[in-house]
């Protein structure tokens, strides 16, 4: 939540855990599908609200799907029917298109075909934000992230890291799938912040959900990134050894990459070159490196 009208950069965060911030910010705990947890954040009168909480996981057990609704849809609808801010930013995600080729893919609503649960609840929140907007005549605006990556960000570098301090020698492989050639397009954590934080100086349609992709339009291999990935560890005296003989689940698309081309138009940011998403692995891995 941001307070235009108190102080440019006043932030207030709602998060499960305690946030790791400096003394500029204010935080909150709770949970965003309870009333009673939020209740007290509308009397701060924020105006803009930046939506990221969601449950992220792309794969999940059956016994989890009823967690991720409720969190990605109903906590989503809460929040706003709570909080009822001026300008929503919605986080959504590629895994709105499902399984692509190799091709670019644009936000057109004709592209959105969703191969799991996950995906198909940010896409559902998508229209409950359209919906909200239409019927408050407020603004909202949607991104699909690509794989987001960068010191303290979750997935498969973490988990490469993770594994090789568990097993520095390599005598047991990390399992990974797809052969090593599922593709995403992967982006630095700062490119997007920079484009989030420039939504609140742009004039919006009100009453109308606007729809961005944020991604480099580059596809990059999950064994590209286990190579930088490997690299780095090697220096630091770890051996990773990986197994990609597993197969890419059903709920889980071979690829995609997206057209960031209404992005960089918009926003006016350029988009990350390949160089400076090879030196982001290789810091995100040091980090988390530093973690363990």
């Amino acid at each position: 939540l941001t307070d235009p009208n108190v102080h440019a950069s006043r932030v207030h965060g709602f998060d499960r855990k305690p946030a790791r911030h400096d003394s500029d910010f204010v935080s909150s705990q709770g949970e965003l599908c309870r009333t009673d947890d939020l209740r007290p954040l509308a009397d701060i009168g924020a105006k803009r609200l930046v939506h990221l909480a969601a449950e992220s996981k792309v794969l999940f057990p059956f016994s989890d799907i009823s967690q991720f609704i409720e969190s990605n849809l109903s906590g989503t609808l809460n929040a706003l029917e709570v909080l009822r801010p001026e300008l929503l930013i919605f986080s959504s995600s590629s895994a709105v298109y499902g399984d692509r080729d190799s091709a670019a893919v644009s936000v057109d609503w004709s592209n959105v075909n969703p191969v799991g649960i996950y995906g198909m609840t940010k896409a559902m929140g998508e229209l409950v934000c359209a919906e909200w907007a239409r019927d408050t005549g407020s603004v909202a605006v949607a991104f699909r992230f690509g794989n987001v990556i960068g010191p303290r960000c979750h997935g498969f570098i973490p988990y490469l890291v993770e594994h090789a301090t568990r097993y520095p020698e390599g005598g047991v492989a990390a399992q990974c799938r797809g052969g090593g050639k599922i593709v995403r397009d992967y982006l630095p954590i700062q490119y997007v912040v920079s484009v989030l934080v420039r939504v609140f100086d742009l004039p919006w349609k009100r009453g109308h959900l606007q729809t961005f992709n944020i991604g480099t339009g580059r596809g990059m291999t999950n064994r590209a990134v286990a190579d930088v990935v490997t690299a780095v560890l090697k220096d630091n005296g770890l051996k990773l050894q990986i197994n990609w003989d597993n197969p890419s689940p059903e709920a889980e698309a071979d690829a995609v990459v997206l057209d960031t081309s209404e992005t960089e138009e918009c926003f006016g940011i350029a988009i990350p070159g390949s160089d400076e998403i090879i030196v982001v692995i290789e810091e995100t891995t040091r980090d988390f490196l530093a973690m363990v």
